[in-house]
């Protein structure tokens, strides 16, 4: 009997488009749905929801701009019926989206972590920016570099932050580091395997510089580094996620600190090899 696999997500991206070219060749087919098309039904037999009759759901990018969001999730997570179907876990993946939740628990858990400010007024955020220097402010929920405000304590960008902070409700500060050169580094794990390694470079000149794909920093794929790899493992642990990109900042002197964990998938034309191995493991979960 032909095999169904769902994934939720806001688009139909390279990597699902990879996905489906790769398991079409297996006979599975796929079915790209945005979470707002699922529906729950809560009876005496528990929760239900429309979503079951899929052999494997697949997380893949949420609608964290839609009211209903993260009772969504919720409701995905209390479905028995689907609890041995779904990649990631509904729990976890929001637990990693959230930046501030996903850094208390990483902290707790002992992972050296960017020293992180997390405060709901103005006032609190620049004593932070004076303390040490220079910052950065991210959406708690934020992604692709989006929203991001980098700068100094003593030329703070107040009407910026008061905006982020009125559409937020929270500010999520970390100290900014300075690198030898300006890179990270990007690991994908797939059930706590890497899929992919590589790091973002940025040649620019800016005072701070972010090193995002999305915000023009170019990947360069290099062997992985042990300590980086158990790093990015126990990070994929304590979030207890299958899927995801972990994010290490390198400091002054080269040593790695966590910077967040992505749960929504990322690929592009210069990296087929996470698209190939995250198909070959879907395929697999429903063989």
């Amino acid at each position: 009997m032909k095999k169904n696999i769902a994934i939720v997500s806001t688009e139909k991206h390279l990597l699902i488009r990879e996905i489906i070219d790769f398991l079409s060749q297996k006979s599975i087919h796929v079915e790209v749905i945005p979470l707002s098309d699922a529906s729950f039904l809560l009876s005496e037999n528990g929760v239900r929801s429309s979503l079951e009759s899929y052999d494997l759901v697949y997380l893949d990018r949420g609608m964290e701009d839609w009211q209903h969001f993260e009772s969504q999730f919720l409701a995905l997570d209390s479905c028995e019926n689907l609890r041995e179907k779904i990649v990631n876990k509904p729990i976890s993946y929001l637990k990693a989206h959230d930046k501030i939740t996903s850094s208390i628990l990483m902290r707790s858990a002992g992972l050296p972590m960017v020293t992180t400010h997390i405060c709901y007024s103005i006032e609190s955020a620049l004593k932070f920016a004076l303390l040490h220097g220079a910052v950065i402010s991210k959406p708690p929920m934020g992604f692709n570099g989006d929203g991001i405000i980098v700068f100094k304590g003593e030329n703070p960008p107040i009407d910026r932050l008061s905006k982020q902070l009125l559409e937020n409700g929270s500010l999520y500060l970390q100290k900014f580091l300075h690198s030898k050169q300006p890179r990270d580094l990007r690991i994908q794990m797939i059930d706590g395997e890497v899929a992919a390694y590589f790091e973002r470079h940025l040649n620019s000149n800016v005072e701070f510089p972010i090193c995002n794909i999305d915000q023009g920093a170019r990947p360069e794929f290099v062997a992985p580094d042990k300590n980086a790899v158990l790093l990015a493992k126990k990070a994929m642990q304590v979030l207890d996620l299958q899927i995801g990109g972990v994010d290490l900042l390198f400091g002054p002197n080269d040593e790695l600190v966590v910077s967040e964990v992505n749960p929504e998938s990322t690929t592009a034309s210069w990296m087929p090899q996470f698209g190939f191995k995250l198909s070959e493991y879907l395929a697999k979960r429903i063989e």
